[in-house]
């Protein structure tokens, strides 16, 4: 038999329904059904069979997770190992001072957090974190914040943008992470892909935070699981075919069923937010629904009558109006549908954690599409060139079908050229790279300026993904160049720029370096100080 892996996990995954330890192994029957004797030792077992190989997983207590872990990794590698010693090795880490105090907590309602770096109880500003050696002997003053989690194959980040703006324009100082940083009351206290269980422990202790929005990644749920089962609203935003054949999951209705493990960290009485245009989202969600009936499941929708939806021209928050669609300037000016759906779904959730309606439409209204408010999402520039303008628009648009939207968007430009700079991350399949391309032949690019992106190979080769890519560009006449990475590709666009143009940069490695080389081509700004130094006018 032959292990492929070991990881504990603090939460719901497709492996294991709570906290506990996850080994991956190829055998034969035999050899894993002995070895899952040997397991059941150790706590309650599950297992799940995919790719090849069978997740085994065993449950246990958040304070021994690791050891659990450790445990199963050495039944699975030495025969001789001893399960009923290996328990007692694990027992004995136990921390029954933090399960005490942990237990005294959910007794009360309180939410608690316990992992490596201590015990808490409440959260953000209502929070405390307490060490083994100094634990609480009483929670005065501790209590919850709200709190949203945010998931989906597209529009996370926006979404979560979108929810956080609302509860600051409410007067709340709120903590949000998303793939671009850790975000506490406005100011950006770490950068970087910030969407897994980390970020979210971070917010939930920091002492600043009334409102928590956390954006929660796929693999993030997929390799720890859900940390929470606190959370008042859950969002799943979409779901399509994106990091296909991870981890055993091969279709969308998979995918569909990763995205809903954000729903297993809501509290009792919690709130599903789900897109009521995808295809089978009632189907699949009605068995989560039978597990949990205490949890309210509310739909959005752009195209038939919805808790959340548009009607008119305007968005509709439980029959209440709150404002026109194509005044919120991300959706420009309702052309951007997958904004729209954005916008949607978070006055949906606004609405669920108890914000008034016109708080949820100043928030909508206040997050506007340029980099100091949302960076590398749909930023807009007007660059000079001979002759007049041409506009360049910056996105991270990934995947198929983030492409599809923003060629529907580019053709509602009206532009005399249309360009694409693009590129593909390495783990996507061929089937994937084809969607892609095929997606992008939606917005009829003139010329497209295809990047490495070395940083993302992902077990293939320099130049392999760019060269499928440009394939399937020549074949349907599309003229292409190749470029080392992503701002020298970005600076060969920008330079064949004409006047009317239409360019769209997807930033998906250094969105910071391409937005810089779009201002380099921009007039300066013209400040106090260097009006205040020109000669009068005449």
């Amino acid at each position: 038999m032959e292990l492929l892996g070991a990881r504990y996990v603090v939460g719901c995954t497709l492996d294991l329904a709570g906290a506990g330890g996850v080994i991956h192994v190829r055998g034969d029957s035999a050899e894993i059904t002995a070895l899952a004797a040997r397991l059941a030792v150790l706590g309650p077992f599950s297992q799940r069979i995919f790719a090849g190989h069978v997740a085994l997983g065993v449950r246990c207590s958040p304070d021994v997770v690791e050891a659990v872990a450790d445990a199963m990794e050495v039944l699975a590698t030495d025969p001789s190992a001893s399960p009923h010693a290996l328990r007692q090795v694990v027992d004995s880490r136990r921390e029954a001072g933090w399960m005490r105090i942990r237990e005294a907590a959910l007794a009360q309602g309180l939410p608690v957090l316990l992992d490596d770096e201590g015990l808490s109880v409440g959260l953000g500003a209502r929070g405390a974190t307490y060490g083994s050696a100094a634990l609480p002997r009483a929670f005065g003053g501790l209590g919850r914040v709200p709190v949203a989690l945010v998931t989906g194959t597209n529009g996370k980040t926006t979404t979560t943008r979108f929810l956080a703006a609302m509860a600051e324009a409410s007067g709340l100082k709120v903590g949000h992470t998303s793939s671009d940083g850790i975000f506490v009351a406005g100011r950006c206290v770490e950068r970087g892909d910030w969407s897994g269980p980390g970020a979210a422990r971070r917010v939930l202790r920091h002492g600043q935070v009334e409102f928590a929005v956390l954006e929660t990644a796929r693999g993030g749920m997929l390799r720890r699981g859900v940390q929470i089962d606190f959370a008042d609203v859950a969002i799943v935003t979409n779901v399509s075919a994106d990091h296909l054949g991870e981890w055993g999951v091969d279709t969308v209705d998979q995918m569909a069923e990763v995205k809903l493990l954000a729903a297993e960290g809501l509290r009792r009485g919690g709130t599903l937010v789900l897109n009521a245009d995808q295809w089978r989202w009632p189907e699949l969600v009605s068995g989560f629904s039978a597990r949990r009936p205490d949890v309210r499941v509310q739909w959005f929708s752009r195209a038939r009558a919805a808790d959340a939806c548009v009607r008119g021209g305007d968005l509709v928050l439980g029959g209440v109006t709150l404002g026109p669609v194509d005044a919120i300037p991300l959706t420009f000016g309702g052309r951007a549908a997958h904004n729209v759906e954005n916008a949607l779904a978070a006055a949906l959730a606004g609405g669920a954690m108890g914000l008034a309606a016109g708080v949820i439409y100043a928030g909508l209204v206040g997050v506007t599409p340029d980099p100091e408010h949302s960076a590398g999402r749909a930023n807009v520039f007007e660059v000079p060139v001979e002759g007049g303008t041409a506009t360049v628009f910056v996105d991270f648009a990934h995947n198929a079908e983030g492409m599809r939207h923003l060629a529907s968007l580019a053709r509602s430009w009206g532009a005399r050229r249309v360009l694409l700079m693009a590129g593909q991350a390495g783990d996507r399949t061929d089937a994937l790279l084809d969607a892609f391309t095929n997606a992008a032949l939606g917005m009829a690019p003139d010329r497209v300026y295809l990047k490495e992106m070395a940083k993302y190979l992902r077990g293939r080769q320099v130049g392999e993904v760019v060269e499928r890519m440009r394939a399937s560009f020549a074949a349907a006449g599309v003229p292409t160049t190749s470029w080392p990475d992503e701002l020298a590709a970005t600076a060969a666009a920008l330079a064949d720029l004409r006047a009317g143009d239409f360019l769209l940069l997807l930033a998906h490695v250094d969105a910071a370096g391409v937005i810089e080389r779009v201002r380099e081509r921009l007039p300066p700004v013209r400040t106090e100080s260097t009006a205040a130094c020109s000669p009068p006018r005449a």
